[in-house]
């Protein structure tokens, strides 16, 4: 390690302390943040959401049109990664800036195109301006009125942006950014979350556009990506793709009956829950519901569980 030679200007020991428990504790929030995210998407009927939007996207695609990811700043920086995600699977999409869009480039934008608006806030002025404008050009109308379908990608459902569209791909805020940030509105849990959740997304999207078939997806994908290591790894395998392989889930059985102490113990000591071998949930959800139930302090925990963890719940 080369050493620098000390300076007025060099940062001190308490500085450099102070900094390191900065960088622990924003990546604690960023977890907490995730941690939301999977409780959300675990939690009553909000997963269906997201198989409206797949079979919205899959159609789309299957029916030879394009998925349009519009965004600004490093909302378009993650869309950007997104559709190279999408593309390296073989489904057809783009990003685009919205005030291109309004200077031109909207000539991209096809009948039966979907739009993913990546908007954290939801208020973008920019994107609200382009879809205002695709609503009010009959040029994309079809018969029914309605064929450019959007879906909002926001952290607020009632948001300009998410009233605007068909569909809403939520991603819920635990924290506000400079509440943790010292006052530094940057973004960098909510455009984190975004990733994580679009990513998903591409992934749940190419299963459903590949029929299922994960060999094929995953075949096709190869085919795509003839470079770096992963082109490497598909040469050295020759023509043949190694099966699709499914990661073991070391579950903790938990049951009705069980006593508090017992639960909150296979909580903390796996990652992933096995309720009454029905049903399989992270152990952060329970750890969400057991807070919620804590509050109300009715019944005994497993009664409790029993009634939220049921596969008309899940």
């Amino acid at each position: 390690m080369v050493c620098l030679a000390m300076t007025k200007d060099c940062c001190t020991d308490a500085v450099i302390n102070s900094s390191i428990s900065s960088f622990k504790t924003l990546l604690t929030h960023h977890s907490i943040q995730v941690d939301r995210l999977v409780d959300y998407y675990y939690t009553g009927q909000n997963a269906d959401s997201v198989g409206r939007i797949i079979h919205m996207l899959c159609y789309c695609l299957k029916a030879r049109n394009k998925i349009i990811f519009v965004g600004c700043g490093k909302s378009l920086k993650i869309a950007k990664k997104v559709v190279s995600t999408l593309q390296s699977m073989g489904m057809s999409s783009i990003s685009m800036h919205p005030t291109d869009a309004l200077h031109g480039d909207i000539g991209t934008v096809g009948e039966g195109d979907c739009i993913m608006a990546c908007s954290t806030s939801g208020e973008t002025e920019e994107i609200i301006q382009l879809l205002k404008y695709l609503d009010e050009k009959e040029i994309w109308h079809g018969e029914d009125g309605k064929r450019i379908q959007k879906v909002a990608v926001t952290a607020d459902p009632h948001s300009t942006i998410g009233s605007m569209s068909d569909e809403c791909l939520l991603i819920p805020k635990k924290v506000k950014e400079c509440e943790v940030q010292n006052g530094l509105k940057a973004p960098t849990i909510s455009s984190t979350s975004m990733l994580i959740v679009l990513d998903c997304l591409s992934l749940a999207l190419s299963q459903a556009y590949s029929n299922g078939d994960l060999a094929t997806r995953n075949k096709v994908f190869e085919v795509m990506h003839p470079g770096g290591k992963i082109g490497q790894t598909t040469r050295s395998n020759g023509s043949k793709t190694p099966p699709p392989t499914q990661v073991t889930i070391d579950a903790a059985k938990i049951r009705c009956g069980m006593s508090e102490s017992k639960i909150l113990q296979a909580v903390i000591l796996y990652d992933w829950i096995d309720w009454n071998g029905k049903i399989q949930v992270p152990s952060v959800v329970v750890q969400s519901h057991y807070r919620t139930w804590k509050k109300t302090n009715s019944g005994t925990f497993d009664q409790y569980l029993n009634n939220i963890l049921s596969p008309t719940t899940i």
